[in-house]
């Protein structure tokens, strides 16, 4: 795949708690997607949408629950993949 094409790759997001999409640039190389986390990808997500730290949030893709210090092609992640975000809300106990 040439660089040219991974200069404008991204990822789709879904926000489920807040029902918005939005798309998130996660790199420019092959390379560079490669070695790319699921940590990564959520402080990516926290600098592009303007989420603050008070946000902590899963990400799903394809109804698996994602872990911080895996890769994203270890969950089959490329390209234009959808991958959605449930915001965890603390409360209930008294």
């Amino acid at each position: 795949m040439s660089a040219c094409r991974w200069l404008t790759d991204k990822i789709p997001f879904t926000c489920l708690k807040l029902g918005k999409s939005a798309i998130v640039d996660v790199c420019q190389t092959e390379e560079q997607f490669r070695s790319l986390t699921v940590r990564d990808l959520k402080t990516k997500i926290r600098q592009q949408l303007d989420w603050t730290s008070d946000y902590d949030f899963r990400l799903i893709f394809q109804c698996e629950t994602l872990e911080d210090d895996h890769l994203l092609s270890h969950y089959g992640i490329r390209h234009l993949s959808t991958i959605q975000a449930v915001l965890i809300l603390l409360g209930g106990e008294r």
